[in-house]
């Protein structure tokens, strides 16, 4: 195993990616798959610290280099629920995984997102660690014809998706083949990437519905053993389950403190963790060396300290607040060079 003190994201990326895919092929242990789960959740986490992505942006607007990145929560989601301890804490898991996915790729416009209905995007737990996919089944009672109709657009639909998984299946292994011989161009290999986004879509959709239904079971047989022994008192959490539940929680980052009251709404009950929190965790388990270490001199890479970034923060606010000339001048002449400078005039090769 390589020294992930030394690994670039790019590095520490494709080899979790080549494990996964061993996995997707054979029957591993329990212990490799959380073994993997770490890689792909410390990339997560260079990948929030590095910035690379914003939500006002689209995705012709993502690098092509960086556009594999957004698979991150895609890969842990199926990864998580390989496997099988702790299965309720792992559904809820794997469920903020993929809906912060399918959320990701209908905000930057990914093509095929459009398909992602907006009851996915909506994450089943409640600040009691209880989830609410009851309310869900305590709909209208529909009649039998509606029933029938359903079901057979259901089954239209399913149909439909499994044609375009075909085909998005066939154009990615056929573009694959080009980016592995090295003949692919930019528009090439943004094509790959976008036909494995949709197949990704397809399948995650899918398994959601599987998890909440799971889900849906473990809820029930859970009351139905609480309303076997009422009268007993509720058993006292090992420190085992304790530790289970820590490595449970899925990485979610955002940028500051504020961000972090506003976003924590979306993911109800499980803490949030800012880029620096995040940073200092990296340092502690030595993902990351320390700012101003030997270490990090010898990476040429020096941490900016806390001071370093409130002052940048508050200075970019006084800059925006004082209309100052400097600062929108330059905003100004990079908007102006981005129209000057499309995506991809840098790169003809391929193209005539």
């Amino acid at each position: 195993m390589a020294d992930q003190d030394s690994e670039s994201l790019p590095q520490l990326f494709n080899r979790a990616e080549i494990q996964m895919e061993k996995l997707e092929d054979s029957e591993r242990s329990p212990e490799s798959i959380s073994a993997l789960i770490k890689q792909f959740e410390t990339a997560t986490k260079f990948v929030s610290i590095l910035g690379l992505f914003s939500r006002n942006e689209s995705a012709d607007e993502i690098s092509t280099a960086d556009l594999r990145y957004l698979l991150l929560p895609a890969y842990l989601a199926r990864l998580t629920l390989k496997l099988t301890d702790g299965r309720k804490a792992r559904l809820d898991a794997a469920e903020i995984y993929i809906v912060d996915y399918l959320q990701r790729c209908k905000d930057y416009g990914v093509p095929g997102s459009n398909a992602i209905p907006d009851k996915d995007l909506k994450i089943s737990i409640q600040e009691n660690g209880s989830s609410d996919t009851d309310a869900v089944q305590t709909s209208t009672v529909k009649s039998p014809q509606d029933q029938i109709a359903e079901a057979v657009n259901k089954r239209a639909a399913k149909i439909a998706a499994f044609k375009h998984k075909l085909e998005s299946k066939e154009k990615a292994a056929a573009l694959r083949k080009k980016l592995e011989d090295g003949s692919a161009d930019e528009n090439e290999q943004r094509g790959y990437y976008y036909n494995l986004f949709n197949m990704w879509i397809l399948d995650l959709m899918e398994e959601l519905d599987f998890v909440r239904e799971e889900k849906r079971l473990l809820e029930h047989r859970e009351k139905l053993s609480r309303g076997a022994s009422e009268d007993e008192q509720q058993p006292v959490q090992s420190p085992m389950s304790k530790t289970l539940s820590k490595f449970n929680k899925p990485v979610t980052i955002v940028k500051n403190e504020l961000q972090k009251q506003v976003f924590g709404a979306g993911y109800p009950s499980l803490p949030l963790l800012t880029v620096d929190e995040f940073y200092q965790e990296l340092v502690q388990e030595g993902a990351l060396p320390a700012p101003g270490s030997k270490a990090a001199k010898n990476l040429n890479y020096m941490g900016p300290t806390q001071a370093e970034l409130e002052s940048d923060d508050v200075k970019k606010e006084q800059d925006v607040e004082s209309d100052n000339p400097e600062y929108l001048r330059n905003a100004r002449d990079y908007d102006d060079w981005k129209d000057d400078h499309r995506r991809g005039w840098g790169n003809r090769i391929g193209q005539g």
